[in-house]
């Protein structure tokens, strides 16, 4: 049986305590987390589309959106051969993370909706 030998790093990146500032502020985590209640644009496998506002997200990437709306092309019933933008309205939902392909968070003239007071239950 062969034995392994240890593995070199597979990166040439200093450990996470060792990282400045603007390194950790370029991690991909770092940047959901200064985008916590911003309006976002979210591609999804089987080309599905939703424009949302983040809400949270986990270490696997499973998002919280909210004032979600599904964006996608139907055939255009006057023009044979054309094809029309639909939107469908479905409110707050959560992404599986193994899902997304991209979110996009310069999203122009859409100002975000501010996340609803939580409300004291009886």
């Amino acid at each position: 049986m062969a034995q392994f030998r240890n593995a070199p790093p597979r990166r040439n990146q200093p450990p996470r305590d060792q990282m400045s500032a603007q390194q950790q502020r370029n991690r991909p985590i770092d940047m959901l987390k200064s985008s916590l209640d911003k309006k976002c644009l979210i591609r999804v496998k089987a080309n599905r589309l939703f424009e949302a506002t983040l809400r949270g997200f986990d270490e696997h990437l499973n998002l919280i959106i909210d004032n979600t709306v599904q964006k996608f092309m139907v055939p255009d019933e006057t023009q044979e051969g054309k094809w029309k933008e639909a939107k469908e309205d479905l409110g707050r939902i959560i992404l599986r993370g193994d899902n997304v392909i991209f979110i996009e968070f310069n999203m122009p003239d859409t100002p975000a909706t501010p996340a609803p007071a939580p409300t004291a239950s009886p």
